[in-house]
């Protein structure tokens, strides 16, 4: 019998130069025009291909004959009956016998097929069928966006369409592994991608993956307005926070602007911070400090000095500057110390001091101007005496300013000489 079958095995191989001829050609075995659901293809001993697909449910049956035809074994032509066809290996997704083939379902198998040659013997092959779903599944997945709130959020879902039921979703954190009956949940600010797979027997698998975005939620900081006394420590910067959610808290802390002299300082935001589900915004205030009473002691001071205002030599202003003057004198050196306009005191009291002296020049100058012509009577005698005891009255700064000085004792000398002259 072996002999029989190695003879008509060139038929065979010549049946399989024809599959080669068609190999990778795709045949329709329905004429209408829709979503093909699997494929099957046949693959013969030397490696060729031909490709059936069907658009019906399986199972799917076709007689062994237009199968064989299907692979370019005309009967009549190449083999005159089957003798016999068996399961040979794998998954024995079909059903068999001499006159059809039934495919039930998805897999591979290979089946031995024996011949009754034309011209006598047999010759035998062995076909490998592969049948793959084609139609891949259809769904709609929704996400989510929202803003933390401290709960756990999911996607909205994935809802298979295609097919209308019987389609199973199955969820994972890891693109490729779907080992999560429920979508899982995230509370945290991130974009969180979920992956799934829709299937359904005799479809394609469909994966995809949608996100989870959860947006940091914002946070109130408000700092408090503080005050001290200068010289004093800070108080404690304070703040109020709204819109933390559970037990979150705010860590950190507040700082302000350098410095220690009266005045405002900004309160900053510093090291405050609130974790990364949350957004800080925030809103500053000042701390003030305020003068204590050396600040005082020593701002008094400074306004009765600005008072003085322009020098000029009268009683007023006399009495402004003495005013003042006894004022500073009464600090004490840390008070003094703190006075910022000690200076325009100083100047104020030489001006005034050098108007005093002018005046007294002046008066001088006024008095020997009105000796006039020099005479040898009581009279020029008692302007040329009050003259001279007024200059000798000055200081010797006042008597420097004194211009005519020289007219005095020019008028004494004639004086001198009349009286002689009488006597």
């Amino acid at each position: 019998m072996t002999n029989k079958i190695k003879k008509p095995l060139s038929i065979l191989l010549s049946i399989l130069m024809v599959l080669s001829v068609f190999g990778g050609m795709t045949f329709s075995a329905s004429a209408a025009a829709v979503t093909p659901k699997y494929k099957i293809v046949i693959t013969s001993p030397s490696g060729k291909t031909a490709t059936l697909v069907a658009s019906t449910a399986l199972p799917y049956e076709r007689t062994l004959e237009s199968f064989l035809t299907f692979v370019g074994a005309k009967k009549g032509t190449h083999y005159t009956s089957v003798y016999s066809v068996k399961h040979k290996s794998g998954s024995k997704i079909t059903t068999l016998s001499t006159s059809k083939i039934v495919v039930n379902t998805y897999g591979e198998e290979t089946i031995n097929i024996i011949l009754n040659a034309v011209g006598g013997g047999r010759s035998q092959a062995a076909y490998k069928f592969t049948v793959t779903a084609l139609t891949k599944c259809v769904a709609t997945a929704t996400g989510y966006t929202g803003t933390y709130d401290g709960e756990a959020h999911t996607i909205a879902g994935v809802t298979p369409t295609s097919p209308e039921s019987g389609a199973a979703v199955k969820y994972g954190t890891v693109s490729g592994t779907y080992n999560l009956a429920d979508p899982p949940a995230f509370t945290d600010v991130g974009t969180h991608p979920v992956y799934y797979q829709v299937s359904a027997g005799g479809w394609v698998n469909l994966t995809g993956s949608v996100n989870v975005v959860i947006n940091p939620k914002t946070v109130t900081v408000t700092a408090d307005a503080k005050s001290k006394i200068r010289g004093e420590s800070d108080p404690a910067l304070t703040y109020t926070a709204e819109g933390l959610f559970g037990e979150d808290t705010v860590t950190g802390e507040l700082t302000r602007e350098a410095g220690e002299a009266i005045g405002t300082y900004a309160i900053q935001q510093g090291t405050l911070a609130v974790g990364s589900n949350y957004a800080i915004a925030y809103t500053g205030a000042n701390l003030t400090i305020e003068p204590n009473a050396d600040d005082l002691a020593a701002a008094s001071v400074d306004a009765l000095i600005n008072a003085i205002g322009e020098v000029a030599y009268t009683d007023e202003c006399k009495a402004k500057i003495d005013e003042a003057r006894a004022a500073y004198d009464a600090l004490t050196d840390v008070q003094k110390a703190l006075v910022t306009n000690a200076s325009v005191l100083t100047e104020a009291e030489s001006a005034y001091a050098a108007a005093a002296n002018q005046a007294a020049a002046d008066a001088v100058i006024a008095k020997i101007n009105a000796i006039g012509e020099v005479a040898y009577t009581d009279e020029c005698k008692a302007k040329i005496d009050a003259a001279r005891a007024a200059y000798d009255a000055l200081t010797d700064a006042q008597k420097a300013l004194v211009g005519n000085y020289e007219t005095l004792q020019l008028a004494e000398g004639q004086y001198a000489a009349l009286q002689l002259a009488a006597d």
